[in-house]
């Protein structure tokens, strides 16, 4: 095959939706030989890397929106020997100082 007939023959093969061995199987081509001219045009970047079937796209990362304070729900606990400062976070952590640290 020439070099425009292999540039056809994989744009067919994205466009397919089948993988890579199974198209070549139908078309009655040796994966292999696929494999190798795929690679060296992709070298000589004439074609951009396959994404293999399956594989999912990258999405943006998800942008953090911070509240510069969260709400807080004082209680009265019972009583413990030693005073303590309980803060409770999300996700079940608990931070326990112990009320008279100086700051």
């Amino acid at each position: 095959m020439t070099e425009a007939e292999w540039l056809k023959f994989f744009t067919e093969c994205e466009s397919s939706g089948l993988s890579q061995e199974v198209f070549c199987k139908q078309k009655g081509i040796s994966y292999w030989k696929f494999y190798k001219q795929r690679r060296d045009l992709v070298k000589r970047g004439l074609l951009k890397p396959m994404r293999p079937v399956g594989a999912k796209t990258k999405k943006p990362a998800k942008e953090i929106k911070s509240q510069p304070f969260l709400p807080i729900q004082i209680t009265r606990a019972p009583q413990i020997q030693a005073r303590m400062i309980e803060i409770q976070l999300p996700h079940g952590i608990i931070l326990r100082i112990p009320a008279d640290v100086a700051v």
